[in-house]
């Protein structure tokens, strides 16, 4: 079983298991246009380890090595590796609920727009806390939850609003909904 239906970090699969190459071309959508920009800004510049948390396939890799930082991309999906290995040397298959490398290892953790696909955010957070030396950073970039999953549609055209229906609050993980 592959998809978005199974969950990050389950074992044997991944989340976007299956999903790479439409992945990859997702964030070239002009939407995610400035992400990049936001990268740099927050993370700095630096040297030491930097870990892109939930890599995927590697679109920040580059950019965070850029800043000076030595950096290791990391995510459970074997599939999205594949492709972030070709733009980056360094990556390890790992969930971010339980990452590979020792306490007060790194100075900079990075996870750009993954928090919506871990089931669990408070492990990713326990061990962030774990591996960043002192006075290391941990730096996220997301969307608000209204605008992903199944409460959000946007109509067609890129210009229109975004529809959120009521229910978005809900904290369960679900599979169906007007956006879907």
């Amino acid at each position: 079983m592959s998809g978005p239906d199974v969950p990050y970090g389950h074992t044997g699969h991944a989340r976007y298991d299956g999903w790479t190459d439409w992945y990859d071309a997702y964030l070239q959508q002009p939407a995610y246009s400035d992400v990049p920009a936001h990268v740099l800004r927050h993370v700095g510049v630096g040297a030491g380890i930097c870990i892109d948390a939930g890599c995927g396939t590697g679109v920040h890799l580059e950019t965070l090595a850029s800043l000076g930082w030595s950096v290791i991309g990391l995510d459970v999906s074997a599939c999205q590796l594949r492709l972030a290995i070709q733009r980056w040397p360094v990556v390890v298959q790992a969930d971010v609920a339980r990452m590979p490398f020792p306490d007060a290892f790194v100075a900079r953790v990075v996870s750009v727009l993954t928090l919506c696909d871990f089931d669990d955010v408070e492990p990713f957070f326990r061990e962030v806390d774990r591996i960043l030396i002192p006075g290391g950073r941990l730096v996220v970039i997301t969307t608000h939850p209204c605008f992903v999953g199944p409460f959000v549609k946007t109509p067609a055209g890129a210009r229109e609003v975004v529809t959120i229906h009521a229910g978005y609050r809900n904290t369960q993980r679900l599979f169906a909904g007007p956006g879907i």
